[in-house]
């Protein structure tokens, strides 16, 4: 079984996403694969403030395939070149744009951060509501990239390995095609371990303990004053209930209210 990141669905996605997280989650031969679900990419997107990949998948020995999936029972793009998701507005941005963006902004994070893969990094745009004949009709288009479309067919348990991994494979094949090297056997365990602190690093902090200190020598203070606060209303109040939670010094407040009234010749208990 895959890592998933997050560990569970995020909250709210749509029905397709949830169909593609549960089929890589739950195959067997997805073992040692790293799959980042709604991936947030505020930084270096190509054409947006900040976007979201649907799915990364880190495959070992095979690459990393960005995924943009769309839910809708209805989808069209006409000879205007607009695509018709839904009811949505018809757009000119293609789910392949939208995947192929993503993969650049994942890129330029890890040239900024001097890492370079030795492995493909691809893009693929998954409609898991459609049947496999939309895959034929789209690749009947010169704007829509061969071999990166995945449909409800390949959510099958007996394809969808092979199916993520034949798009991999055209991807390898089309970068390469730009003089660009891979290593055999790549990404390995170190890559992978590399790719997830840099993607989504883990970062944890505490107080240093002279500022646990002085928070609590802060609090002490106020507490202090507070107790003085309460025995000043003591002198001039012949009834007063202090109310607090456990450890806030009621009883002392009680005893030196005593005290103070002994002191005076007045009664106590």
């Amino acid at each position: 079984m895959a890592t998933m990141i997050p560990p569970e669905p995020r909250r709210g996605a749509p029905s397709g996403e949830l169909k593609v997280y549960e089929a890589l989650r739950d195959h067997s031969e997805t073992d040692g694969w790293v799959v980042w679900h709604g991936l947030p990419i505020r930084r270096y997107h190509p054409t947006q403030i900040e976007g979201e990949a649907d799915f990364v998948v880190l495959v070992p020995g095979e690459g990393m395939l960005v995924i943009e999936v769309k839910s809708h029972d209805r989808i069209e793009v006409g000879d205007d070149g607009l695509w018709r998701l839904g009811n949505q507005p018809p757009t000119d941005r293609s789910p392949y744009d939208q995947a192929a963006e993503n993969r650049h902004s994942i890129i330029e994070w890890f040239r900024r951060r001097a890492f370079d893969p030795h492995y493909p990094i691809w893009h693929a745009a998954w409609f898991p509501h459609r049947g496999g004949e939309i895959v034929k009709q789209l690749e009947s288009r010169i704007d829509v990239p061969v071999d990166s479309t995945l449909s409800r067919a390949d959510l099958d348990r007996a394809r969808v390995v092979s199916s993520i991994l034949r798009v991999l494979h055209a991807g390898e094949h089309a970068v390469r095609s730009n003089h660009r090297r891979f290593q055999e056997g790549r990404p390995d365990e170190q890559d992978i371990a590399e790719a997830r602190s840099i993607l989504t690093p883990t970062v944890s902090w505490e107080r240093a303990s002279a500022e646990r200190r002085a928070a609590r020598e802060a609090d002490l203070q106020a507490a202090t004053e507070r107790q003085e606060e309460a025995l000043r209303f003591f002198a001039s109040h012949e009834r007063l209930i202090v109310e607090g939670p456990a450890g806030t010094g009621k009883t002392n407040v009680a005893v030196r209210a005593a005290q103070q009234a002994s002191n005076r010749d007045e009664r106590v208990l």
